[in-house]
């Protein structure tokens, strides 16, 4: 069995559970508090979506019950609060798992729970997704950062910020294509990861860095989308 408080040495991930039938979520909640894994449980689709924020999770365990259509990890993920946290179902063996998968699930646990299997995936789930700072605290642009390489220099800055954004506009319609094909669009996420990173724009690269880390998603792509539009609209806002 895991020894989650040995793995990694690093703090025990957060655990969001959404399980209506009260037998799997006593399970659950009994296997992962074993082992001291913080965990959080709801009932219902309002209180996942109204939890979420305030739970930060490493991980969210999502029965059918609560979340009755795939299309619902769109919603949950929709806020950049969940954007980035890996999403795995629980379900009755006859449910077509296959659906949660392709909406972006990163497992499907069927009832009877499997504890081992349980505790394997929170571990992966741990090791796939280190903590990272709530989105709402990074900056649009770390100014500091962007005075490292400008020294001051306005002229320069400019020029910085419009081969980012002329950049992270290529990378987006890749991601868009990739996500209207179902291709894989890590190779796009990462270098606009490494664009962001470059300029300063903490904000789209811990979305870019999520990206890459996951499942191509529409909720994913518009919240990079927004993120590159707040970098624009700072840039407007500087002194030319």
């Amino acid at each position: 069995m895991p020894n989650a408080s040995t793995t990694t040495g690093a703090p025990l991930p957060r655990i969001l559970l959404a399980e209506e039938q009260a037998v799997s979520r006593d399970l659950v909640i009994a296997a992962l508090g074993k082992l001291g894994y913080p965990i959080e449980a709801v009932a219902t689709a309002r209180d996942v979506l109204h939890r979420v924020g305030s739970t930060e999770p490493s991980l969210i365990l999502l029965s059918t019950t609560v979340a009755d259509h795939p299309r619902f990890l769109d919603e949950l993920r929709a806020g950049p609060e969940a954007s980035a946290v890996p999403i795995a179902m629980i379900g009755p063996p006859t449910d077509a798992s296959e659906a949660y998968i392709a909406a972006g699930a990163i497992d499907y646990l069927r009832r009877p729970i499997d504890v081992e299997r349980l505790l394997r995936l929170v571990e992966r789930a741990a090791l796939r997704r280190p903590a990272a700072p709530a989105l709402h605290a990074e900056p649009v642009l770390d100014l500091d950062h962007l005075f490292g390489f400008t020294d001051g220099d306005l002229q320069l800055e400019g020029e910085l910020l419009a081969l980012f954004l002329s950049s992270a506009e290529v990378y987006l319609a890749a991601m868009s294509e990739a996500l209207r094909t179902g291709h894989d669009w890590t190779a796009s996420a990462h270098a606009l990861k490494g664009a962001s990173a470059n300029l300063g724009a903490r904000r789209v690269m811990v979305l870019a860095l999520a990206a890459e880390r996951s499942p191509p998603s529409p909720a994913q792509l518009d919240a990079l989308r927004q993120a590159v539009h707040e970098v624009r609209a700072l840039g407007r806002t500087r002194p030319s």
